[in-house]
């Protein structure tokens, strides 16, 4: 089957209109908006009045008792963030205004700790 060219329609471009994360949001959607914003532009959680940008992310379903958007690991796989049913591990993050780094650096430099939330 042929595309009838004359209904062809372009994406608009990804951008930060669409990369923020509701973290009321199921598991499932909030790491499908992470993936689908990496490489560009990553979705972001606001930490403050910070905008940080993660990428490289992994999904685990668990059941636990911390709000949505709770860090609950800072370790060498990453920065681990709760979502409502589960767990959301980031491996690379982009702080406001820097480059991607390890999340293990970010964690380090922002003096992150569990039970920060985004």
């Amino acid at each position: 089957m042929l595309q009838d060219e004359t209904r062809a329609t372009y994406e608009p471009v990804c951008d930060d209109k669409v990369a923020g994360i509701d973290w009321g949001k199921p598991g499932k959607e909030v790491f499908d908006l992470v993936r689908g914003c990496d490489p560009q532009p990553g979705a972001f959680g606001m930490l403050g009045d910070q905008r940080i940008h993660f990428y490289n992310s992994k999904l685990e379903f668990a059941q636990h008792s911390n709000s949505p958007g709770t860090i609950v690991r800072c370790d060498e796989k990453g920065l681990t963030i709760a979502v409502i049913d589960g767990l959301l591990e980031i491996v690379k993050v982009r702080p406001a205004g820097g480059a991607k780094i390890s999340a293990l650096d970010f964690i380090s430099s922002a003096g992150l700790k569990v039970g920060d939330r985004f």
